[in-house]
């Protein structure tokens, strides 16, 4: 191969004998720590071992199968090797008071880019890991850094990533609530679960602050959140919950929608009193007390985009937790899911409705069994020669080489 292009992998960590396979290290990440170490230009075992030792370790062997199976299919492949993982929780952006406080893997994919750029190399970055638990219409911090460098009419830099188990599972929920109503959604754990809650209301609209989520388990609120109290995300002014639940059994979601914007507890007066009348056998004494007073206040008119759209994801690392209700089949991972990265799944699996539709998520389907994981290094060595050849090509115009290559 011209070495015009370099592979960024992303995961769990490397072993000794995987590291020894890579004769073209141009850098080492440590998001741990969150050390980074260039070679001038490259790093190898034969002459940086105690470096390289130093950095080595992957408790999943994940990281390790998907670097040695790059390996394989491109053994003079340059490569960045980012560990983003502590044991098994993925190291992502910390924040406090609207600043980064941590870097996560994606300041280590920038600096990654940067390095390459560096070296006038391409690079296509290898991500064998995803999950649920940002808004997955791309608006989410991590697909806002990755679009900073990859997307269309930016050349030279693409992500490839695994789309996920494609089981079908039912872990992701969506539903709309209207003003003046309230919606239940429930889920089954089965042992402690995490769960993402975001609202689609965009700033500044009447949505973006008259609602309450409220949480409980086998009928026993445990948590509850007020829109208007939320700090939005600083990278997109979108509202988000991330919240823990413990123990087992029938987790409960309720959604309610108040009349007007900037709604507090003291004006809750505005609550349509037909709602608790109407919805008594779904809302408790406690909920019906809060939301007390008569009557929907006359002027208020419907607006056509009063209904909001509120989705709910099950992080499902350590537990096997489904929804029963309100089952959205989207089950693509991020970072798959963003608009700027290729998603590769398998034919067999389960993702979404529109996957074989031109267009949908995945986009690519490749033939074969087991995790989409190990399979990806196939296309990544793929992309990273399309690169070398022509180093104008976007994601877009790859992408398309990649699905007329796997069509033919």
């Amino acid at each position: 191969m011209n070495q015009r292009s370099a592979a960024i992998i992303i995961d769990t960590g490397f072993s000794v004998e995987s590291i020894q396979a890579a004769q073209n290290i141009i850098a080492i990440i440590d998001v741990r720590t969150g050390s980074i170490t260039p070679g001038y230009p490259y790093l190898s075992w034969e002459c940086n071992e105690e470096l390289l030792g130093a950095f080595a370790g992957d408790p999943f062997n994940h990281g390790s199968m998907v670097l040695s199976a790059l390996m394989r299919e491109a053994p003079d492949l340059p490569v960045v090797l980012i560990r983003a993982f502590d044991d098994a929780r993925l190291l992502r952006t910390s924040f406090h008071k609207g600043r980064i406080s941590k870097p996560g893997w994606t300041e280590a994919y920038l600096t990654a880019v940067q390095l390459c750029k560096n070296l006038g190399l391409c690079s296509v970055a290898n991500m064998s890991f995803g999950g649920y638990t940002h808004a997955a219409d791309g608006s989410g911090w991590e697909a806002h850094c990755l679009s900073q460098v990859t997307g269309p009419g930016k050349p030279g830099h693409v992500v490839i990533a695994g789309a996920g188990t494609g089981t079908g599972d039912a872990i992701h929920s969506s539903w709309r609530t209207e003003p003046g109503q309230v919606t239940e959604v429930f889920a089954q754990q089965n042992a402690s679960t995490t769960y993402n809650f975001w609202s689609s209301a965009e700033p500044g609209s009447l949505q973006y602050n008259n609602w309450l989520m409220e949480v409980f388990i086998n009928d026993y609120k445990i948590s509850e959140e007020f829109s208007a109290d939320l700090i939005p995300n600083l990278w997109n002014d979108r509202k988000q919950v991330t919240f823990h639940v413990e123990g087992e059994g029938v987790v409960k979601i309720r959604t309610s929608r108040f009349w007007g914007a900037d709604t507090r507890y003291r004006d809750l007066c505005q609550f349509s009193s037909g709602l608790i009348a109407a919805n008594a056998q779904n809302v408790d004494k406690e909920h019906a007390s809060r939301l007390h007073c008569a009557k929907k206040p006359p002027l208020v008119a419907k607006r056509k985009n009063d209904v909001l759209r509120f989705d709910c994801w099950i992080n499902r690392i350590y537990c096997n937790s489904y929804f029963l209700d309100h089952y959205d089949q989207m089950t693509i991972a991020e970072p798959a899911i963003f608009p700027n990265v290729i998603s590769v799944g398998l034919d067999g699996g389960n993702y979404s409705a529109d996957q074989l539709e031109i267009g949908g998520k995945p986009d690519l389907l490749i033939d074969g069994d087991g995790p989409v994981s190990f399979r990806l290094p196939e296309i990544t060595a793929e992309v990273a020669a399309y690169l070398s050849e022509d180093p104008t090509l976007d994601v877009v115009a790859v992408n398309n080489l990649v699905r007329n290559e796997k069509a033919a």
